[in-house]
């Protein structure tokens, strides 16, 4: 059974991103991020041993251009867009997005739908129990109804941004909490919490 899941960092306000980019700059999330999207539950790596691919993650095209239009390593990528030359947009500005998209780094579909079935056939084959959508705002909310666990890191600060995330409704149901963290650097407070359908 493949579980869908959403991996989320949000303000005190909700808010997840501004003018396309990440408000805020935390080493240790980013470390949580990369862990949860490519291990199990129990700790160990997801996937086949000799996979090239350790997780599945669904996208917007806007999330997939903030992280600079690079597949996150070690992961499939799939990217949600209307555009129908986006493939060829981006094979004509970046010479290797050809070379990833044989490779399967990089699968391009037209729809929420399409990218929940895509991706679940993607785990399936390569052994992985979890699909992440790790956004935007706008992907998060369509998506929210089929999502079954949420991995949401509460960052202790008010953004003005541009993109937020839907208020979690009842149907969830908090498992875990963590202690507060501190970032060396920016001194924002953070926390970790995790919630599973009921």
């Amino acid at each position: 059974m493949t579980t869908i899941a959403q991996i989320v960092a949000i303000s005190k306000n909700r808010c997840i991103g501004k003018n396309n980019d990440l408000p805020w700059h935390l080493p240790k999330d980013l470390q949580h991020f990369k862990h949860e999207t490519t291990h199990n539950a129990d700790g160990t790596l997801a996937g086949m041993a000799d996979s090239p691919f350790n997780g599945v993650m669904i996208m917007g095209r806007k999330t997939f251009e903030s992280m600079r239009s690079r597949p996150l390593p070690k992961r499939v990528n799939i990217i949600i867009t209307r555009q129908a030359d986006y493939s060829d947009k981006m094979r004509a500005n970046n010479p290797k997005f050809a070379e990833w998209i044989q490779q399967g780094k990089i699968i391009i579909v037209n729809s929420l739908d399409k990218a929940i079935e895509v991706g679940k056939q993607q785990a399936i084959q390569l052994d992985l129990n979890t699909v992440w959508i790790i956004g935007g705002g706008e992907i998060f909310r369509q998506s929210l109804s089929m999502t079954e666990r949420i991995e949401l890191t509460k960052v202790d600060v008010h953004v003005d941004g541009d993109a937020f995330y839907p208020t979690i409704s009842d149907e969830f149901e908090l498992i875990n909490t963590s202690k507060i963290q501190t970032d060396e650097q920016s001194n924002i407070n953070y926390q970790f919490f995790s919630y599973r359908k009921r």
